[in-house]
């Protein structure tokens, strides 16, 4: 079962694709208005977000984007409107969608296209909604970071990085590894900007100083080891 966010002002829409995903095992909150959804987004995050791309306040499209700057890894985007051009596909992916469905699609298109993107999701994002690494607390749904108990603030990408590499402790992430998933294919940002983030999360997590190094591996990327864990020979 995933948690699933609709974006959809039409009624009678949303409330086919609610009983579709509904009758797939799926939890599915529905909004009407963009400023509604990213008030629960900011709350809890979904496993999948679908939207669509007329709608009051802001267009879809706009939406997908101010949500991969929110939750740039671990949530999957599906644009679902009648609008069937392919430059409307294209914009919609290079926005941040990660499929396309037209209107007013079938139940089994649906269900199997969303069912489809959320096993292509990582393992690690797609199983956890907690890492639990004492004294660290990762919670993925409410986008917050505790240390021995007091909570930690974190940027929206810092987070990302910090789960993707708590995730997999003692995994060689490789930098363009780690922008794809945190900041998208198609963004500007460089190797530098990966380095500032991993700087930022080792000092605003105190990682040393409760036993844990995240290492820079030089001409690769980034390993976090634990307490435990000892460098190879």
């Amino acid at each position: 079962m995933a948690l699933i966010y609709l974006l959809e002002d039409d009624p009678d829409c949303s409330a086919s694709v609610e009983q579709w995903l509904a009758r797939a095992g799926h939890q599915v909150k529905i909004f009407a208005r963009p400023h509604e959804f990213f008030y629960e987004v900011s709350k809890q995050a979904p496993r999948c977000a679908v939207v669509d791309w007329r709608l009051p306040e802001m267009e879809g499209i706009d939406v997908v984007a101010r949500l991969r700057q929110l939750l740039s890894t671990g949530v999957g985007v599906v644009m679902l409107t009648g609008l069937d051009t392919e430059e409307s596909v294209v914009r919609a992916l290079k926005a941040g969608a990660d499929d396309y469905i037209v209107k007013p699609g079938s139940e089994s298109i649906v269900v199997a296209r969303i069912d489809a993107l959320l096993r292509r999701m990582t393992p690690a994002a797609s199983t956890l909604t907690q890492i639990d690494r004492p004294p660290y607390l990762l919670d993925f749904g409410r986008r917050e970071v505790t240390v021995a108990g007091r909570g930690v603030e974190l940027a929206p990408r810092e987070f990302d990085l910090a789960w993707i590499l708590f995730s997999e402790p003692a995994r060689l992430f490789t930098r363009q590894e780690l922008l794809a998933a945190v900041w998208g294919r198609n963004h500007e940002a460089g190797v530098h900007t990966v380095a500032q983030h991993v700087y930022l999360i080792r000092r605003k997590l105190a990682l040393t100083e409760h036993g844990f190094r995240l290492n820079a591996v030089y001409g690769t990327g980034y390993r976090l080891e634990l307490p435990s864990t000892k460098e190879p020979a």
